[in-house]
């Protein structure tokens, strides 16, 4: 198979599982990438803007404008740090985890039709060469500002 194929097949698939996301995720009211920065501040608990704007490898103020929407939403809320009032800490709301807890399902639906037909092994497998092409770019991507 020709390499050359694999970055737009990767793509289109990216784009159709977003898309999915989105139409399923629409239900709850909610975009997929605000979903997803929902996740990491669960995982990450009280996070701070900056890191998080590191993990989703975008600029700062392109997460804060995101952010701004999520706390009108009454998704997130934002507050200074104890010890250094320049840092702005970020944790969920109650109804953000509750929005968090209807969406999981939601991407349990999207994880059994990714891999619909596929053995164990096999999933296996993907994961490993997908972490591979990660670890492949985390370097070069280190060496570059967030374009976005």
């Amino acid at each position: 198979m020709n390499q050359d194929h694999c970055i737009p097949l990767l793509t289109q698939i990216s784009r159709l599982r977003m898309a999915r996301a989105h139409t399923l995720l629409s239900t709850l009211s909610v975009h997929p990438s605000q979903f997803f920065l929902l996740s990491l501040v669960e995982a990450k608990q009280d996070v701070s803007q900056a890191e998080l704007a590191k993990m989703l490898l975008v600029k700062p103020p392109s997460l804060t404008v995101m952010l701004q929407r999520m706390v009108k939403n009454d998704l997130i809320y934002r507050y200074a740090d104890a010890d250094d009032a320049r840092v702005m800490k970020v944790t969920l709301t109650d109804k953000g985890r509750e929005l968090l807890k209807e969406g999981q399902h939601i991407f349990e639906i999207i994880e059994k039709e990714t891999y619909e037909g596929f053995s164990d092994q096999e999933i296996k497998q993907l994961h490993s060469l997908l972490e591979r092409i990660q670890r492949n770019f985390n370097p070069l991507h280190q060496q570059q500002e967030p374009v976005c």
